[in-house]
């Protein structure tokens, strides 16, 4: 955590289930703290694995990320 900072400059986008058992709310919040710039989408129904079980709606969100971010360049 120490070298987070490193990061700083690198768009980031934080997807989150809220009904994670491992990650909980908790971690999602650190996150915010740590990169308040971050791009954050959570799910209220989604659990650890998020990508399967959000796939359709997680797609788009990443390729309008990414397309916003290589024109930003």
């Amino acid at each position: 955590e120490s070298k987070l900072e490193n990061l700083a400059s690198i768009p980031k986008m934080l997807l989150w289930g809220h009904k994670d058992f491992v990650f909980t709310t908790g971690f999602l919040k650190h996150w915010q703290k740590l990169f308040p710039d971050a791009t954050t989408h959570s799910f209220e129904d989604s659990g650890h694995y998020i990508i399967e079980e959000e796939h359709e709606a997680i797609i788009p969100l990443l390729k309008e990320f990414l397309a916003k971010e290589s024109q930003a360049e």
